[in-house]
């Protein structure tokens, strides 16, 4: 099997940010209301969210002193449509999906 048919819906993040190698992917499965979001750094599962529907005033997905370069790291999930995020690292925005007219929309209810 692979990963389309255990982890339906698979969305996958890459991002490289100074020597370090980051990787947030996100699945879901509506009819079973099973999903997964999984944060990587260099290969390490850092952190791990089940929960259905992000809260979008915390981040979904974090993790601490990781290196001498990250410190910290959150991860927020947004949007309407498909899943969106932003990636914060010592505080610093480093990485945010674009986010269409309702992605922001729903972001203000």
């Amino acid at each position: 099997m692979n990963d389309n048919e255990t982890k339906p819906n698979l969305k996958k993040w890459f991002i490289n940010y100074k020597s370090h190698n980051i990787l947030v992917t996100n699945w879901w499965h509506w009819i079973s209301f099973k999903g997964s979001a999984d944060l990587y750094i260099d290969d390490v599962h850092c952190d791990q969210n089940t929960d259905m529907l992000p809260d979008i005033s915390k981040p979904f997905l974090s993790a601490r002193s990781i290196s001498p370069e990250i410190d910290t790291i959150d991860v927020y999930y947004a949007g309407f449509f498909t899943v969106k995020i932003s990636i914060q690292i010592n505080g610093e925005n480093i990485f945010q999906d674009r986010l269409n007219f309702f992605d922001k929309l729903a972001l203000k209810s």
